[in-house]
C-alpha cells in the first residue's frame, strides 16, 4: 500500500486488516502490548490508541482498506487523417518516412512485503528444560528471512538464519520473560517486522510430572493420590505473563480469606470449614482470562482426596453465574464459591490429607478452560497467599535488531 495511504490497523502492511491485527491493536490500547508492534493503529501519531482509532480499524477489517488514489489519465487528441490526393501520371512519388518506434514502457517496481509472524503464544517452561523455539517468520514474497534480538536472557542464543532461539533457563531465571526481536527480509529495500517472544518459566515442584517439547514448551500432569507428593511444600511463585487473547487464556483458583486473590499452586494448604457431624465445606475463588464475560459461565468443581473415608469430597456444578470484571491484569473473577463436602461425618480423616482440585469454566461461546492443582487439606486457619502479578502488566518495547 502506498506510503500516503494509511490503513489503520494494517500492522504488517499487506493492505488488509485481519482479526489478529485488530486483537493486537486492542492489546496496545489496553497497555498489554507495545505500540511498536503495530504503529499504524495510532492513526494520529499521538502515542495513544483511542476508541475512534480502534473503530477505524474495525471498519477496515469489515470493509477493506482505503484504495490508493488512481491517477487520472490525460485526454488524448486523435489526429484527423487527411486523405492524400491521387498523384497524376506525371507526378513523382515521394517515399513516406519510416515509422517511429514506440517507447518501451518502464517496468513497475514490485512492492516488497514485510515478513509475516505466526500467532503469538506463551511458551511455558521449567527451569532446566531445554528450549529450541523457532520464530517461524515467513516472507510472503518467497525470500529469505533473518531474525535478530538485541537483548536475550543470559545463556540464550538466536540463530539469525534459522530463527531458532536456544536456551536452558537457570533456577534464577523464573517468571515472565519477554524477548523482543526483529525479522528482516532480503528485498530491495529490505522490509522488517517487530515481534516478541513471551516465556513463563516456573520452578518444577515435587508433584508436577512434566512433558516437554523443546519447540512448543512444557505441560504437566499429577501423580495419583495413592502417591503423596507434597512433603516438600510449594515451589517458588511466579507471575502470569501479560498476553493478549486467545494465547493468554488461563484459569486460576484462589483461596485468600482476608485480602487479595491468593492463587493456589501444587502443595499449598487450603482451609476447609468443619461443622463436625453437620457437614463441612470448601470455599475458594476463580479468575479467568480471555473468556466471554458478557454472559453467564458454567463452573464445575471436583475434589478427590486420599482421606480414608472421603475419596470424593465434592463433584458438582454451580448454577450459571457472571464473572466480575477484574483489574488491569485482564482477569475476570468470582469470589467465595462454596462446595459442601459429601459423605457422612465426622470429617476428621480429611485433616492433613492430600487432594486434587479440578475446576472447569465454560463460557457462552463454549470455550472451556480447566485448572488442576494438588493441595493439602486442613481445618485450621491458614495465612493468605501472596499475589505475585503486578497491578499493571509490563509492556516491553521491541527494538530493531
Amino acid at each position: 500500500m502506498p506510503a500516503d495511504v494509511v490503513c489503520t490497523g494494517d500492522c504488517n502492511g499487506d493492505g488488509t486488516v485481519t482479526v489478529n491485527e485488530l486483537i493486537q491493536g486492542v492489546g496496545i490500547a489496553l497497555g498489554q502490548s507495545a505500540l511498536a508492534l503495530c504503529p499504524v493503529i495510532d492513526r494520529n501519531g499521538n502515542g495513544v490508541v483511542s476508541v475512534d482509532e480502534l473503530l477505524t480499524a474495525v471498519n477496515a477489517l469489515l470493509g477493506g482498506c482505503p484504495a490508493p488514489p488512481t491517477a487520472t489519465a490525460s485526454t488524448s487528441h486523435t489526429a484527423t487523417l487527411t486523405p492524400t490526393a491521387t498523384p497524376s501520371a506525371s507526378a513523382t512519388l515521394t517515399p513516406s518516412p519510416p515509422p517511429t518506434a514506440s517507447p518501451t514502457p518502464t517496468p513497475t517496481a514490485t512492492l516488497n512485503h514485510p515478513p509475516v509472524l505466526p500467532t503469538a503464544a506463551i511458551y511455558r517452561a521449567y527451569a532446566g528444560s531445554d528450549i529450541e523455539l523457532p520464530i517461524a517468520a515467513a516472507d510472503p514474497d518467497g525470500g529469505a528471512v533473518h531474525c535478530a534480538a538485541d537483548t536475550l536472557p543470559a545463556g540464550a542464543a538466536l540463530d539469525p538464519l534459522t530463527g531458532v532461539l536456544s536456551w536452558t533457563p537457570a533456577s534464577d531465571q523464573l517468571g515472565p520473560i519477554y524477548v523482543p526481536y526483529t525479522c528482516t527480509d532480503d528485498g530491495q529495500p529490505p522490509a522488517s517486522v517487530l515481534g516478541q517472544l513471551t516465556f513463563a518459566v516456573s520452578a518444577r515442584d515435587s508433584c508436577a510430572i512434566p512433558s516437554c517439547d523443546p519447540a512448543i514448551g512444557c505441560s504437566s500432569t499429577l501423580p495419583p493420590l495413592s502417591a503423596p507428593c507434597c512433603a516438600s511444600g510449594p515451589a517458588a511463585r511466579v507471575a502470569e505473563p501479560a498476553a493478549g487473547c486467545p494465547e493468554g487464556r488461563v484459569l486460576y483458583i484462589g483461596s485468600n480469606g482476608v485480602s487479595g486473590f491468593g492463587r493456589l499452586q501444587n502443595c499449598d494448604v487450603i482451609h476447609l470449614r468443619n461443622f463436625a457431624q453437620s457437614g463441612a465445606e470448601a470455599l475458594f475463588h476463580i479468575e479467568a482470562r480471555c473468556l466471554n464475560t458478557f454472559n453467564r459461565v458454567q463452573i464445575h468443581a471436583r475434589m478427590e482426596s486420599n482421606a480414608p473415608t472421603h475419596a470424593v469430597l465434592f463433584n458438582t456444578a454451580q448454577p450459571p453465574l457472571f464473572l466480575d470484571e477484574g483489574g488491569p491484569n485482564g482477569f475476570a473473577t468470582r469470589y467465595n464459591l462454596r462446595f459442601g463436602v459429601t459423605g457422612p461425618g465426622p470429617f476428621f480423616d480429611i485433616e492433613g490429607a492430600e487432594a486434587t482440585l479440578t475446576v472447569t469454566v465454560i463460557d457462552s461461546d463454549n470455550i472451556t478452560v480447566t485448572q488442576k492443582v494438588r493441595l493439602r487439606l486442613t481445618f485450621d486457619a491458614v495465612d493468605d497467599l501472596p499475589d505475585v502479578d503486578p497491578s499493571v502488566p509490563p509492556s516491553p518495547t521491541p527494538t530493531p535488531g
